[in-house]
């Protein structure tokens, strides 16, 4: 019985309805083992089978059903050749190989219980926001395997979502890029089961490089004419950030898609000065370091200034601290930037 309501539901598993059948004649043929060790003569029960067998296949052409399973001719035949062996070993196993066969069966099981677990497939998947938790869509979203070394590589869709399917457990190795934004990489992601991430971007930082030649002339002084295109200038740009921000006010242009970066301009440049003493030690070289554009467009934190002299690194800092910039807006958001600089101290023109 158990076995029938087992194929019932996996009836569309051909190895179910083998096991079945399998299992009908094993217990025909245990059945018989037990009659035959009462002392019963093998030829006299097999010839009463027969009897039985013809009895119910008379019976059954009379009301035009199948026969039973044990009057089928191919069933029977190979039960009295069973009966009629008498070098058969009908007795029932041992308890020892009762105990081995079990042994056995727990062996296996866990073996494949084993390799199904290793070979789960699992999935990441999640959203991807910049710094003001609007969503990027058609952000590159790079996947390396840390074991096998596998790439997968997706975009977001239009709402921020990404989703990596068929993953086997592993470490991972994630990386995101999006043009405008700096490339954010998570270097240790597990992935055991899954996995509902968030990724955020900053905007990009920008890279500013700067000449100063050694024998150059000084920065002449600035006339009437060239101070009044300097602050020309400056009211453009100024005018330009402005017309943005009208823009988000009346077409609501802050919404739920990020990504709608308005790139900073420079208003006021101060070039560094070649210092004298300097110059009279022969030395040149690069000065490198990193800033903070404010959301006012006012640079600090000029940290990590490195270069070949103290006074280079000096007159660079300087000059560096006194640029200006307009707001970067992010989303219609004034938001933070930051900015490495370069500046070479040349030894020639």
């Amino acid at each position: 019985m158990a076995t029938a309501a087992l194929r019932a539901v996996f009836w569309f598993n051909p190895l179910v309805w083998i096991a079945s059948e399998r299992l009908r004649a094993e217990s025909e043929h245990a059945c018989d083992d037990v009659v035959l060790e009462t002392g019963i003569d093998g030829r006299a029960y097999a010839a009463h089978l027969v009897m039985v067998a013809q009895a119910l296949r008379s019976s059954f052409k009379e009301v035009s059903l199948p026969a039973s399973a044990m009057a089928r001719p191919s069933h029977l035949e190979r039960r009295i050749r069973a009966m009629l062996n008498t070098e058969l070993n009908r007795r029932p196993i041992s308890w020892r190989a009762r105990l081995a066969t079990v042994g056995v069966l727990v062996g296996l099981t866990l073996c494949v219980a084993g390799v199904r677990g290793q070979s789960a497939y699992y999935r990441l998947s999640g959203t991807v926001l910049d710094s003001t938790g609007g969503v990027l869509p058609d952000t590159t979203l790079v996947l390396v395997n840390g074991t096998s070394g596998a790439k997968y590589e997706i975009r977001s869709d239009a709402s921020g979502r990404f989703e990596f399917v068929g993953l086997p457990q592993a470490r991972y190795t994630l990386k995101a890029s999006l043009p405008g934004f700096a490339t954010r990489t998570w270097p240790d992601l597990y992935v055991s089961a899954g996995i509902e991430q968030i990724l955020q971007l900053r905007v990009g930082s920008l890279q500013e490089t700067v000449t100063v030649a050694r024998d150059g002339l000084p920065t002449p002084q600035l006339d009437a004419a060239a101070l009044q295109r300097r602050e020309d200038a400056r009211r453009r740009a100024v005018e330009r950030v402005q017309r943005a921000l009208a823009r988000c006010t009346t077409d609501g242009s802050a919404g739920s898609v990020g990504g709608n970066i308005l790139a900073p301009t420079k208003v006021a440049d101060v070039r560094p000065m070649f210092p004298e003493q300097v110059k009279a030690l022969g030395i040149s070289g690069t000065v490198t370091m990193d800033a903070v554009i404010g959301t006012d467009g006012l640079v600090r934190d000029v940290q990590n200034v490195r270069g070949p002299h103290q006074a280079l690194e000096l007159g660079a800092a300087d000059a560096v601290r006194q640029w200006e910039f307009t707001p970067t807006l992010l989303n219609c958001e004034a938001v933070e930037v930051n900015m490495r600089v370069t500046v070479n101290f040349a030894a020639q023109r």
